[in-house]
């Protein structure tokens, strides 16, 4: 199974047109990040029968993976330490 954070925002009309997206640095990488994880990598696992989802990329660092509790903690804490079920592991 694949996950994806849902991250990337689609690009506004006047950016995708012709010509706009060479001139733009920034959009362009994020239109090529972009059709890697809305395009590519959804059809690479269909073709090796994986699963692909999408989460929402809100919270999904402060939530323990084990139990679900939220654990708030800055950007900085790298460890997750759970205060309900004692789960320890890396952050991402």
């Amino acid at each position: 199974m694949i996950f994806v954070e849902d991250l990337i925002p689609p690009l506004p009309p006047e950016v995708r047109g012709v010509g706009g997206i060479g001139m733009l640095g920034k959009h362009t990488l994020d239109a090529g990040l972009g059709q890697f994880v809305n395009q590519i990598l959804p059809w690479v696992c269909w073709k090796r029968d994986v699963y692909y989802g999408k989460v929402d990329a809100r919270g999904t660092s402060q939530e323990c993976p084990d139990c679900g509790a939220e654990v708030r903690k800055d950007l900085s804490t790298r460890i997750h330490h759970c205060h309900n079920c004692g789960s320890t592991k890396p952050r991402d």
